[in-house]
């Protein structure tokens, strides 16, 4: 068999498209036959196959289909167990036949798959052959069994605890071995010996890569030798690679190099080491040893990372210079380690960090040909994006460096003036002699963007920014190169972030020469980054003012460089525009939507096929700001808009429609809750209701009775998810009872459903006042706005939520309660009294009422509260039950208290911002000085739900919102007659008489 496959192999090299095609079904067709995978592994090692190139292609053929097969099936069951045994018996002896490192490795790759689903419980074995084979006189076996240990020690790389066991053993039993391949290598420092010396510090790194501490390395004196290894690679001359180089392609040549790559993984693995042991937890777990450490084993890393640093106009590699850097700005950090660097921190600076922050050929290169990529690296704050740049690292040992304070002594930082006074030297000597490098400029102006927090925190230094602005800055924005250009915006960019520019005059000439830069002739870098200074002066007033008759051109501007290039910030700062000029963005609104939903949508089709969680984060976050800014033009027409205006609201919802409705599959859950909000916003300002937004209810049902299921809750999806189903029971309440959804029931009938299951929740303890309250607002939605058309079907609320005050003990959760049940008097008095008289809840009903009643305290308990119990006075005596009758001076009692707590919410509004803060202060104070060890403050009792809601929540304006309370009391006792209110209030204690009506006679401040 082994013939005929790697003949067929054969035939995938030739150009002979019928051959392919017969290569291609006859691989479809015995690809799961048992004895297929251990036939390519074989012909993988056959030397047969491992000479010239026709024949490596085969074996290349070979272990290119065994590799996928393995790393799509080995978790499955369609591989039989006598393949699977021989593959994990022979996979790494066969890599030690292996000359091409490229098959050697995809062997590697397939080991890892094997041993992330089998080691140790199915291939105990594995360790064995590996051990074997470390210790053979061939190099490169040895090299091949350390590959097969690097892929089995990477599975528990993370691995924390109990689950870190068998990482432990495999570090005791080999490491011994480890150190002698170490020390032997290191003195033959050939190509192959390199190679070896470079899998043994991947190994060492896998081993170290979290935090967790092994007592055997450290009791052994293991660390101590790996250090030693380390230092010595790290201190070593290489004359003949460290000869820099310009030309881009001789660079990455030597980045190639296997002397370069290994003495990067050394210094990543040594600043790991720092990051593990100069670690408070070794502090706590091994104190003699993390002294130990500092005296004895940082300082020698510490000295050969600053060697490596040293060779400024030496080529070192872009990962060594980057984690070298990193080594000392975290020796800086660390309390422990940082007295060892200060003698060195003034000539770090001086001599090179500068040089460092300049731009380097690949930026430039990368500026030139890739400016997407430039553009998202100079954007981005998140250090996995700096792809080991050592610029990036050079910036954040410059930060630690000028915000070093050495003692209390000292009132700033002694380096961040230093630091200061060298750019402005190299400033002013730029700007005398123009023919200067322009990356000395470069450098300047991104180490000033890279300290601007630092600066920040210290006024006598933030004065003199903007004259730094006027003078070295601004010229660069009207000047030919590009480079210091796109430079000078983001500075500009940064510290416009942090001031306010005074200079009126200079103020208007920058804001002029941004709008310039934004015309096509300028490259792609100046234009995305001067968009994004724009965004930072719509929020200056002289910016803002400057601005407001250019929207049009800005937005258009805008969309078109989204064309070109796609970026969350132009997301950004498209938004920023349209909350900064909501009105003048509304003529522009159509246009800009339809751009955005077709952008939203090939984002969409892209969202979680990233391999890495963080680039599907960010394609996420991008989809939101796309779906936020269709929602910010929504509200602008909504609410700054003509009438006319609104029929373009409509228009956008037919436009996004598809894309809106497919974004709340269940696969989506990331842009859940901005989607659910746009069609909120959609459905309250929308003049009428269309069969499409009846599609969008029937989706939103869907998916918030999705999070209402215990096994997949999440209730932060359900309140911007029953926005729209109220808009549309409040806006086409006839169509909300009849219509039948898919599922065969009526929109109402789902309604109820929902309000079901958040009461099934609250008996499972899920007793979360948001999800309390979304409950009860649902219900209040149904009896507000289905008035007359449901009193056949009240009686099922009414019968869910008297369950609910049976079943609960949760304060919260009976008050939400309680607020429907009065809601329903509200709805219709006489036919709930009638059902509860039936059922004979009435006096347990009112009970629960009169004991909660002390409780209420929020606008929204009040309102609801008094408009209830107003309903129930309001009643005909003969519709009203004898014992609620007998309660009645009570019930008014409570009226006047609810009075007096909605005049004092309304006046405790009134107060000035100053007042508040003042009373905040002081309870802060008051709260601080009495909390002693035993008591407990629980944040949550300071919070007021009228005080927190959220923007969203604005978009369905229910009808008790805009009653007003105190005017109803006084309209119902006007109403009742002297008779009926004598009869009542002949209970009633004089001095309470008064005091209602003093609430009827006081000047009200405005709900």
């Amino acid at each position: 068999m082994i013939d005929q496959v790697a003949e067929v192999l054969g035939w995938m090299q030739q150009k002979d498209g019928s051959r392919l095609r017969d290569a291609e079904n006859f691989i479809q067709e015995n690809s799961n036959k048992e004895g297929f995978l251990p036939c390519l592994l074989e012909i993988t090692g056959d030397s047969r196959y491992n000479g010239s190139d026709s024949e490596v292609n085969i074996a290349m053929g070979a272990v290119t289909i065994l590799r996928n097969h393995i790393d799509e099936r080995w978790d499955l069951d369609d591989i039989s167990e006598k393949d699977r045994t021989i593959l994990r018996d022979n996979i790494v002896p066969t890599m030690g036949q292996c000359t091409d490192l490229t098959i050697m490795y995809s062997l590697e790759d397939c080991v890892q798959t094997i041993a992330f689903e089998d080691y140790p419980q199915n291939w105990s074995g594995a360790l064995e052959q590996i051990g074997e084979r470390m210790v053979d006189e061939d190099p490169l076996i040895q090299y091949s069994s350390l590959c097969a240990l690097k892929a089995i020690v990477k599975k528990y790389q993370s691995k924390l605890g109990a689950e870190r066991n068998n990482l432990l053993e495999i570090t005791r039993n080999s490491f011994d071995v480890l150190e002698s391949l170490f020390e032997s290598h290191l003195g033959i420092f050939n190509d192959t010996s390199v190679l070896i010396l470079t899998v043994l510090t991947k190994i060492f790194f896998y081993a170290n890569y979290v935090i967790e501490i092994d007592l055997h390395q450290i009791e052994t004196g293991k660390i101590q030798k790996w250090i030693s290894f380390f230092t010595d690679i790290m201190n070593r001359e290489f004359e003949d690679l460290e000869v820099n180089e310009d030309d881009a392609s001789k660079i990455e040549e030597k980045e190639k190099d296997y002397r370069t790559i290994l003495l990067g993984s050394v210094c990543q693995a040594s600043y790991r080491l720092l990051q593990k042991f100069g670690n408070k937890r070794i502090y706590r777990k091994k104190p003699e040893f993390a002294d130990y450490y500092i005296k004895e084993l940082a300082e020698p890393c510490m000295m050969a990372h600053l060697n490596i640093i040293s060779k400024k106009d030496k080529f070192v590699g872009r990962k060594a210079r980057y984690f070298s850097l990193r080594f000392i700005e975290l020796s800086i950090q660390n309390k422990g380690v940082n007295s060892l660097i200060e003698p060195h921190m003034e000539h770090l600076l001086k001599d090179y960090i500068m040089p460092l922050v300049g731009m380097s050929v690949h930026d430039a290169i990368e500026f030139r040909d890739n400016p997407g990529e430039s553009i998202r690296k100079e954007l981005s704050s998140d250090p996995a994006q700096s792809d080991n740049c050592p610029k990036v690292a050079a910036k954040g040992l410059l930060v630690e460096l000028v915000k070093y304070i050495p003692n209390k002594t000292y009132t700033s930082p002694p380096l961040l003036e230093t630091c200061l006074e060298i750019i402005m030297d190299h400033l002013n000597e730029y700007k005398k002699d123009p023919d200067m490098d322009f990356r000395v400029k470069d450098a300047c102006l991104y180490a000033l963007y890279s300290i601007a927090p630092v600066i920040d925190d210290y006024q006598a230094f933030l004065d003199h920014i903007e004259d730094i602005l006027n003078e070295h800055v601004l010229c660069e924005l009207n000047g030919d190169n590009d480079f210091l250009k796109a430079r000078a915006l983001l500075f500009y960019n940064e510290i416009t972030s942090r001031l306010d520019l005074e200079n009126p005059e200079s103020t208007e000439e920058y804001l002029s020469l941004l709008c310039s830069n934004l015309d096509k002739s300028q490259c792609l870098n100046v234009r995305v980054y001067a968009l994004s200074c724009i965004k930072q002066m719509c929020n200056q007033d002289k910016g803002e003012e400057y601005l407001r008759d250019k929207v049009g051109n800005l937005l258009e501007i805008n969309l078109e460089v989204l064309d070109e290039f796609f970026i969350e910030d132009l997301i950004e700062t498209l938004n920023e525009i349209v909350h900064v000029f909501n009105k003048e963005a509304i003529p522009f609104a159509l246009d800009v939507c339809t751009r955005l939903t077709e952008a939203y949508q090939d984002i969409m089709t892209q969202l979680g096929t990233s391999d890495t969680e963080l680039e599907n984060s960010k394609m996420a976050n991008t989809a939101n700001g796309c779906i936020n800014a269709i929602y910010r033009l929504i509200t602008s027409i909504g609410t700054q808009g003509k009438p006319e205006d609104r029929e373009v609201i409509m228009k956008i919802e037919e436009n996004s429609h598809d894309i809106l409705f497919h974004s709340l599959d269940l696969k989506y859950s990331d842009v859940h809750e901005s989607v659910m909000t746009c069609i909120g916003a959609i459905t309250f300002y929308c003049e009428n209701v269309t069969p499409n937004l009846w599609q969008l209810f029937e989706k939103l049902v869907e998916l918030v009775s999705h999070h209402l299921n215990p096994e997949t809750t999440d209730y932060g999806y359900i309140s911007p998810g029953i926005l729209g189903i109220l808009n549309l029971m409040q806006k086409d309440p006839d169509t909300f009872i009849n219509i039948k959804m898919s599922t065969d029931i009526t929109p109402y009938d789902a309604v109820v459903s929902i309000i079901t299951s958040i009461i099934d929740l609250s008996h499972d303890g899920e007793e979360d006042p948001i999800l309390n309250k979304t409950g009860t607002e649902l219900v209040i939605g149904l009896l507000e706005n289905l008035h007359g058309k449901i009193d056949d079907s009240i009686h099922h609320i009414i019968e869910l939520l008297v369950q609910e005050i049976g079943d609960n003990t949760d304060t919260s959760a009976k008050k939400m309660v309680i607020q429907g049940l009065l809601m329903c008097f509200a709805y219709n008095s006489p036919l709930t009294f009638r059902f509860l008289e039936e059922k004979d809840w009435t006096q347990g009903v009112f009970q629960v009422i009169f004991e909660l009643l002390p409780e209420i305290k929020y606008d929204f308990e009040i309102k609801r509260m008094t408009l209830g119990l107003l309903s129930v006075i309001s009643c005909k005596e003969t519709e009203i039950p004898q014992l609620v009758l007998e309660a009645m001076p009570n019930i008014f009692q409570q009226i006047l208290l609810l009075c007096q707590k909605s005049i004092y919410s309304r006046e405790q509004k009134a107060r000035s911002p100053e007042e508040k803060e003042k009373e905040q202060y002081e309870k802060s104070y008051n709260i601080l000085d009495d909390w002693s060890d035993e008591d407990e403050y629980d944040e949550d009792d300071d919070y007021n739900p009228d005080d927190s809601k959220t923007e969203s929540e604005d978009l369905y304006k229910s009808f008790t919102e805009s009653v007003d309370e105190i005017q109803e009391v006084k309209s119902v006792m006007h109403s009742l007659g002297s008779n009926i209110y004598d009869l009542y209030f002949g209970k009633v204690p004089r001095d309470d008489i008064a005091s209602l009506e003093n609430c009827f006679s006081s000047p009200l401040v405005t709900n």
